[in-house]
């Protein structure tokens, strides 16, 4: 089976998007028993690293003829859409968040009509293209996956809890995403100001946050601002190595955002064994099963938000087995699904 997976660059601190293409990169493999499924990345920056990025695309179309390219994001897509019409191969598209909720931007509408399968994280992702996406063009939901075998509950390590200065996991709270400026809707801020009513109740509670980016500074001036600087860590980058021992610090984990398009970080903490507490009216429903596994919160509700946090820290753990989340969102289940929707663009395309 030919195919061809073309992605955002991958960086060492990568996001969901790149996480996802990864993993759609090793489902191919596992699904088909291909060997070296081909990924081109897109440089993020620079005219010539874009153009080295089209040329190779090019000539992935023009030398290994794939039957279907795999578009991770849809910023390729004005791309892909010129080079089907040259190649004739069939294209799949990955819609994740809010980066298509509001349509693509007008210059790629032209592309749409090249697209075969849609390909969309969340229920709420779906929901929010149906206006602009062709009718009649097939669109599949495929939830994410977590690395399950490496995301697990176990105890927490003592000299990360000496590093951070935090109590027992049980008044620990977590955060794990970029601290960007244009992603302020992850609700760091909303948690830092539910803090103050939290502390009224169990004045141990810290709340540590994992991440780097350009919004830290606000972030570190809000805390200060609230009496909160030695209640609020910042960790700043983790790495990959580390990152399910962080997990295992807090007992909750609580990302109350208002635009995810789905939040792999909600798999690894469930994997962990934290409590989850997550936002409404984006894609962390799908993550959490509709609050199955765990509490679902207005963020911009600043007399609930504080409550709900109280309750998923005295609540007792999960009944929810590590099991049944690998079995929900495992790479097992996302190779099968990955496969079942790419196998039918590729038998459709003759040569």
């Amino acid at each position: 089976m030919r195919i061809s997976i073309w992605s955002p660059s991958f960086e060492l601190a990568r996001g969901g998007i790149e996480a996802l293409s990864a993993d759609v990169v090793e489902a191919c493999g596992r699904e088909w028993e291909a060997k070296g499924v081909p990924v081109w990345t897109g440089a993020a920056r620079g005219v010539l690293a874009k153009l080295g990025f089209g040329l190779r695309c090019f000539l992935d179309g023009a030398i290994r003829r794939p039957r279907a390219v795999v578009v991770m994001h849809v910023h390729l897509l004005p791309l892909a859409a010129l080079l089907k019409r040259i190649f004739g191969f069939r294209l799949a598209v990955w819609v994740h968040g809010i980066e298509v909720w509001e349509g693509p931007e007008r210059r790629k509408v032209s592309g749409l009509r090249e697209v075969d399968l849609f390909i969309a994280i969340s229920e709420v992702t779906v929901a929010r293209t149906a206006s602009w996406r062709p009718p009649g063009t097939r669109c599949e939901i495929i939830h994410p996956t977590a690395d399950f075998e490496r995301f697990t509950p176990g105890p927490a390590r003592e000299d990360l809890r000496e590093r951070y200065g935090l109590p027992e996991r049980q008044d620990v709270v977590l955060t794990v995403g970029r601290l960007a400026s244009g992603e302020g809707y992850k609700g760091h801020d909303a948690v830092i100001r539910a803090l103050p009513r939290v502390l009224e109740r169990r004045p141990l509670t810290k709340y540590l946050i994992v991440g780097t980016g350009d919004d830290r500074e606000r972030l570190e001036k809000l805390a200060a601002e609230l009496g909160l600087s030695d209640n609020v860590v910042f960790a700043g980058w983790v790495s990959g190595r580390e990152l399910a021992d962080h997990y295992r610090l807090a007992s909750v984990f609580a990302m109350p955002s208002g635009g995810e398009g789905f939040g792999i970080v909600y798999l690894e903490a469930l994997g962990c064994g934290c409590r989850v507490v997550a936002g409404v009216g984006d894609g962390a429903a799908d993550a959490l099963g509709g609050g199955k596994f765990g509490w679902m919160v207005d963020p911009s509700d600043s007399q609930n938000l504080p409550a709900v946090l109280l309750e998923s820290l005295a609540a007792k753990d999960s009944e929810t087995s590590h099991a049944e989340i690998n079995s929900l969102y495992g790479k097992a289940r996302f190779a099968r699904e990955v496969g079942s929707a790419l196998e039918p663009l590729m038998r459709s395309c003759a040569g």
